[in-house]
């Protein structure tokens, strides 16, 4: 190891940790929110005849 390499372990390229946990939270947030809409019958499942 280099002294100007940073002791890093490898990591995914091209996804930041601060946007993989705002694209889970959002997810989330939103089956979370589906559920309660649902519960209160504002979101209804289309039934095809």
């Amino acid at each position: 190891m280099n002294a100007g390499e940073p002791n890093f372990p490898q990591r995914c390229q091209g996804i930041t940790r601060r946007s993989f946990l705002a694209d889970t939270g959002t997810g989330f947030t939103g089956l979370a929110l589906g559920a309660m809409l649902f519960e209160d019958g504002v979101a209804r499942i289309k039934l095809s005849s």
